[in-house]
């Protein structure tokens, strides 16, 4: 979290530099003197100057450790007070699926989007909540037990997200979005059942196996984003190749 805080504030100073050097581009192009926009539109101007105003947005956050503090401190409060309502939503949501059945999650074309955007919001709730474990239980045996129940419907979650795109790749083929999509839905469904575990597995933390969990699964992400930017698991490469297998079987007419 406080990583997090650190770039988003880096990020933010970086913004703000931009807006002045855009500004200060501006008023001279204005004047008819062109120089300063052909200057900083420069690729290696733009690289150069974006990363060294970020470091320097890093190293004037870690001065200023108190707002790092405050921030992850209202964060966590944020998070916490709104977990229970996430709770609700998600435990809602599985528990109307068989009486409506999955046709009408298909049917909107983005059901994929949905239920990942439900599992990243499990995810980020659960771990600001958890945080390192080292403080009690945030919650009464009630809601406790409807966050558990929330984990242990995790899985599902992400079965329902591989099946909804599997059936997009089956009628138009690999897409990078979709294999984006494959590739997320594959690493929660490793929290899923990291965290499902931690559920059933109950030791002196509450969940307190989550943060093993975390720190195996950080490598694998580590490795993924690595790999999703060679050739070993290029997105445009392995699109264009399902693209063409479909042409070359008929599955599709290139005019289509």
């Amino acid at each position: 979290w406080n990583n997090f805080f650190l770039g988003g504030l880096a990020w933010f100073y970086t913004g703000v530099y931009w807006m002045l050097v855009w500004l200060f581009a501006a008023l001279f192009q204005a004047l008819g003197i062109h120089a300063i926009q052909r200057v900083i539109s420069k690729p290696s101007f733009i690289f150069i100057t974006t990363w060294i105003m970020a470091g320097v947005g890093v190293a004037l956050a870690k001065e200023h450790a108190q707002i790092i503090s405050t921030l992850r401190t209202i964060s966590s409060t944020l998070c916490r007070s709104l977990t229970p309502l996430l709770v609700v939503i998600a435990l809602s949501f599985v528990a109307t699926l068989p009486f409506t059945g999955l046709a009408p999650l298909w049917a909107t074309k983005w059901a994929s989007s949905i239920l990942l955007s439900l599992l990243l919001s499990i995810l980020l709730f659960v771990n600001a909540v958890f945080q390192d474990g080292e403080e009690t239980a945030p919650y009464g045996p009630f809601l406790r037990r409807g966050l558990e129940a929330t984990l242990m419907a995790m899985p599902i979650l992400v079965g329902l997200t591989l099946y909804s795109v599997n059936l997009r790749i089956l009628q138009y083929g690999f897409t990078p979005e979709r294999y984006y999509a494959i590739v997320f839905a594959i690493v929660l469904g490793g929290y899923s059942v990291g965290y499902a575990w931690s559920v059933v597995k109950a030791g002196s933390v509450w969940l307190g196996n989550i943060r093993r969990f975390n720190v195996a699964l950080s490598v694998v992400v580590l490795g993924l984003a690595f790999a999703l930017h060679s050739p070993l698991m290029d997105p445009l490469k392995r699109s264009a190749e399902d693209q063409e297998r479909r042409f070359l079987n008929g599955t599709v007419d290139v005019n289509h």
